[in-house]
This record gives structure tokens, sequence and C-alpha cells, in this order.
């Protein structure tokens, strides 16, 4: 019996603060798919040129956004993103409707030539390139618009991936219908020593005070630099977003990442500190089994 008993509080003691450790890190948790209602969506931008103007980083100049649901074209600045070549064969378009609802769907390319897409689309989130061939990734940069395509690149552009990228690189996002946006991460960089300004800009179309806003502002000069996003403001369904820079003087490269947590209605936040809550009880769990292990020592003692 005694053996048992101590066999039994060596695995107890081994596995237990590893359970708990999950426990202790909502984001670790929604990651996994283990929190329902929430799910967790990354987006970037990139820009190689950003002068004394303030745009939208990415990789063009001023940023257009969509007055109404389009059928749109995908099409690359390189032949050899065409489906059989050594660059993309796919692009996985993320985007929502007239109604901010989301959809997606994939087209298949077909290197400088528009694809037109099957849906409509009032915003587009996020571009994936899902298959490649021997490069491993897109060999050109990939569009998402509307208009005449020369070289690729349509007349009005609405995203778009940089080369070698196979993900959107454009700073703006637009939190879907039925959802709550909070951003955990933000960072920025740069390969300058040239002071950046940044603005976080948001606006909502569906509301009556439909200006845009700048909620954070600030000025920087080095890469991988974390912003204070420490308390998680909500932004609404239906929000636009747009992360924008200018130069000081001349031009610099300048970039940016946000993670953010999608909160579905009904839902609240789970936070870190709420999830303590289950590791105080797994806890709480621990003591009384071994209190219990205990007990049965001493009760096998006495028997002896």
């Amino acid at each position: 019996m005694k053996s048992k008993c101590f066999v039994f509080l060596f695995i107890l003691l081994v596995f237990t603060p590893m359970v708990a450790a999950d426990y202790t890190d909502a984001l670790f948790e929604i990651a996994k798919g283990n929190v329902p209602g929430h799910s967790v969506y990354e987006w970037q931008g990139v820009d190689e040129i950003v002068g004394t103007t303030e745009y939208v980083i990415w990789g063009e100049d001023v940023f257009v956004w969509p007055t109404s649901a389009l059928t749109m074209n995908v099409s690359s600045g390189s032949a050899n993103d065409d489906s059989g070549n050594t660059g993309a064969w796919n692009v996985t378009i993320y985007g929502l409707d007239i109604n901010y609802d989301p959809i997606n769907e994939t087209v298949v390319m077909n290197g400088q030539a528009g694809v037109p897409t099957m849906l409509k689309y009032f915003r587009i989130n996020r571009l994936d390139v899902e298959y490649a061939g021997t490069t491993g990734s897109n060999v050109g940069r990939i569009y998402i618009g509307t208009g005449v395509i020369a070289a690729g690149k349509p007349a009005v552009i609405y995203n778009e991936i940089r080369a070698t990228f196979g993900r959107s690189s454009t700073a703006t996002y637009t939190v879907p219908n039925g959802r709550t946006g909070y951003v955990f991460l933000f960072s920025t960089g740069t390969d300058s020593s040239k002071i950046i300004e940044l603005s976080w800009r948001e606006r909502d179309l569906s509301s009556p005070d439909n200006s845009w806003r700048v909620y954070y502002h600030d000025h920087y000069s080095t890469a991988g630099e974390l912003h204070p996003f420490r308390l998680q403001v909500p932004i609404s369904e239906h929000t636009d977003i747009k992360v924008t820079t200018k130069n000081s003087v001349g031009s610099a490269y300048a970039s940016c990442y946000v993670r953010m947590v999608l909160v579905e209605d009904g839902y609240e936040l789970i936070t870190t500190k709420a999830t303590e809550g289950e590791s105080t009880s797994n806890n709480l769990l621990y003591v009384i089994a071994i209190l219990i292990i205990v007990a049965l020592v001493a009760s096998s003692r006495r028997r002896n």
C-alpha cells in the first residue's frame, strides 16, 4: 500500500505543475482553441521607402478603401507566380462582405494576368499564399484590386503580398461583424536612425461618428520596438484600422506587427487573471490529494 501511495505522489509532483502552467497564459489557451468564442488574429505592414508624407505602412502610396462590395482580380508582378511554375500557385483571400461578415476563397494564380474572385469583397483583411513551387513562396509582389492591370499591377490596389513574404504586408484591418477586437501585441521596426512618426487610426463607417481618429501616436527610431498596449481596450465590430507612418527627413524602412484577439458577441474577454483561478483550483486539488495520501499512509501504518 505504502509503495503505491508514493508512486501516486511522485506522479502528482511531476505532472500537476505542467497541467497548471497552461492555465496561467490566456493567449496560449486561446491559440490552442481551448477558449470558446475567442480566436487569435495577426496582421502586418511593410514599407521599404517611408517618406516625409504620412501613408499606410505598405508598399504603395495612398491606400484606398472600397466604398462598395467588389469583384476583384488577383495578379502578380512576376510570371513565375503561376500554377505549376516556380512561384505561388494559389492565394487565399480573407475578407468581409458588405455586411462585414467574414468570407474567403482560394484563387489559382495566372502570373501577371488577373484572376477574378468569385465573391464580392467590401474589405480585404489578409492574403495568404497556400501552395508554391520550387521557390517556396511568391516570386513577385501579389496584388488584389480592380481596374486595368499593367505588368501584373492593377490600377487600384486593396491589399498586397510583398515578394517572398507569402502573407499580406498591408497595415490595415477591419473588425468583422459580431466580434470585438483586443490588441495584445503591437511592435514596429526600422533600419534607420531617423525618427519615424507613427499613428494608429480607427473609424467606424456604420456609426454616425465616422471620422478617422488617432487612438495611439508615437515616435521611434529602433528595430523591434514594442508599444505599450497593456490595457486591452475593445475595438468594436465594423471598425477600420490603419497604421500610418512618416519619416523625419529623406526615406527609411518601416514595419509593424499586430497580434489581437477577436471575441465573438456573447462572450467576455478571457484574460490571464481570469484563467489564474483555474490554476489555483488545480493547486487546491493537488494539496487535497497530498493530504489524502498522507492519511492513507498513516492509516496503513496503524494497521501494521
